[in-house]
């Protein structure tokens, strides 16, 4: 009974070790499209002054 064990036992931790590696995948795959993305915006966005910044800064 125990040898028929051993082969379920590995057969669910190779499922758990390729679970982990598609979500691991997936997880970089989709942090690299959102960090082109932010590229992306940061680079065309034009810099602007936050007014009330500034009349904070000027009272201290």
């Amino acid at each position: 009974m125990t040898q028929k064990n051993k082969p379920d036992f590995m057969l669910v931790l190779v499922f758990i070790f390729g679970l982990g590696v598609l979500t691991t995948g997936f997880a970089q795959m989709t942090l690299s499209k959102s960090s082109a993305e932010l590229a992306t915006v940061t680079n065309n966005a034009t810099p602007t002054v936050n007014q009330s910044n500034t009349k904070t800064q000027r009272t201290l």
